[in-house]
Order: C-alpha cells, then structure tokens, then sequence
C-alpha cells in the first residue's frame, strides 16, 4: 500500500516500509506497473517528509530511519517497530533477551544454556558453553544426513563468523537474586508479544508456573531462536524481485535510486534463511 503524508491506521500487517520522495509516489500512483504495491497489504511505501503524529513514525524520525531509499523490516516480537533490512540478523538475539525477561517474570533464578545447536544443511553445529574458565565455548561438528560422517571436533575459529557474533553476544548464564514470581507481568508480556504465546513450548511453561500448588520447579527446554526470522526471511525473498522491480519502474519515469538491499545482503539473508539455531536451557525456579 502507498502512503502518501497519512500514514497506515494498523501497521502489525505492514511486514515491509520502504521511504521514497513525495515526487516519487505521485508517479507511482500513475504507473500502472506499481499496482501490485498500492495494493499489496502487507509492504507500505511512505512518502517524505513522514508525518510526525503517528507514534511508529515519530520513532523511525527519531532513529534516523526517514531516508529515502531505506527498506524496512517489522520486528516479529514488537511489531510496531522496524529496523533497516540488515539488521535482521539481530532478531534471534532479541527473541533470547525477550525470553529471559519472560523467564524472570515466572520467577527463575537461574537461566543457563547447557549447549547451542546451529543446524545447517547436512550439518549439525553442537556448541557446548560451559561456565568454567571465565565463559569457555568449546564447538563441533557433525554430518546429520543418514548418519554421514565422523564427528569432527573443531575449534571455535572454525565455526562461522556470524555465528561465533551470536554465541559471543548470549550470556550463558543469568541469575536472579529472589526468584519472586509475577505472573501478571509474564501474561502481559504474552499478550503485548503475540508470536511467544502462540509458542506451544513457551505457553506451556507459563501454564506449569500459573497456579498456587505444585509449580514447576525446574527444566531443561529446547529454544528454537530462529523461527521467527526465517518466516521474516522467506517473505523478503518473496519480494525481492518486485523492490528490483519498484527500481526498475522509477528509473523508466525519470527518477535514479539506490535501496539498502544488495547483493550482498542478500547473500547473507540466504545463508540465514538455510539455520537454525537452537538452546537447550536449564530452568531453576526460586519457589
């Protein structure tokens, strides 16, 4: 949808902004070629300069995000927020942070990863974190496809550079001083962040804690960190012909652009998109 100075009354549909002149949108509104982004619900053209009263907007102002040619991308945990299209590879970092605060309000005392698992085609990562030694992480590899291949043990220096940014980036180990429980606060915290409640593991833990008798105590969980943003991931690639197109289409009418989608993000949204990232996490409760 193209949005011209009025910006979108619901915007937890608009999954893509992108920020074009307001000389630019008159004349798409004239292309017949742009139809299929004037009615395509969930990307959103805004055009400059972007009105101040709406809250999202005023955010995007205030976080330098009201350039043109920028790509946007909607957060899938607070999704009236966005981010420019390369800083999606933050997005299972914040489901980690989201999910230790959720962990807090159930009233864990402690949040330890035992072991992250980073699955890619044909290959299993195995991670181990161990707290010994200052924070030590020890890695290795296996082949998964038909039991292929012996396990290989590796240094950290092999695993993937982006991969070693996350592991470097989770702390292994959180610990809370009274374990007190705020159920309140934890439905509150599924119910402003929708996508964790319809999280059947995430639920779940939330119903063993809700209730005065026999609460869990204690759990080892798996965490799968990237769910969310290959979905996110798969849209972009769905798309990513028409913002090629959307350029094409300006430079017939006159106007030279250049997005923040290259090819080199793009490269790097396809090695994301073939992860999975996984935590197996131990839970101890304070009650």
């Amino acid at each position: 949808m193209i949005y011209k100075n009025t910006p979108p009354k619901e915007w937890t549909k608009r999954k893509i902004i992108i920020i074009l002149d307001e000389d630019k949108v008159d004349m798409l509104y004239e292309s017949r070629e742009a139809e299929e982004f004037v009615n395509n619900p969930e990307m959103c053209i805004l055009s400059l300069p972007l009105n101040k009263n709406d809250k999202v907007v005023q955010e995007l102002i205030e976080s330098n995000l009201d350039k043109e040619g920028l790509i946007l991308v909607q957060n899938p945990f607070y999704r009236d927020r966005y981010t420019e299209i390369s800083n999606i590879q933050d997005f299972p970092l914040g489901k980690y942070l989201i999910f230790t605060q959720f962990c807090r309000y159930l009233g864990a005392k402690e949040v330890k990863i035992e072991e992250i698992d980073i699955i890619e085609t044909n290959i299993k990562k195995e991670i181990k974190a161990s707290l010994e030694g200052g924070g030590h992480v020890s890695g290795s590899v296996k082949g998964i496809e038909g039991g292929i291949g012996s396990n290989i043990k590796t240094r950290m220096d092999l695993i993937h550079e982006k991969d070693r940014e996350l592991v470097r980036n989770l702390f292994l180990q959180a610990s809370f001083f009274e374990g007190k429980t705020d159920i309140k606060a934890a439905h509150k915290l599924l119910e402003d962040i929708p996508i964790l409640k319809n999280d059947l593991q995430i639920y779940h833990l939330f119903q063993l804690r809700n209730g005065e008798t026999n609460r869990l105590q204690s759990i080892q969980i798996s965490l799968n960190l990237t769910k969310e943003t290959k979905e996110l991931i798969s849209f972009i690639s769905s798309i990513g012909g028409k913002i090629d197109l959307l350029g094409k289409i300006l430079s017939k009418i006159g106007f030279s652009i250049m997005f923040n989608f290259s090819v080199n993000l793009e490269n790097t949204l396809r090695e994301l998109e073939k992860k999975e990232y996984f935590l197996k996490i131990s839970l101890n409760f304070g009650d």
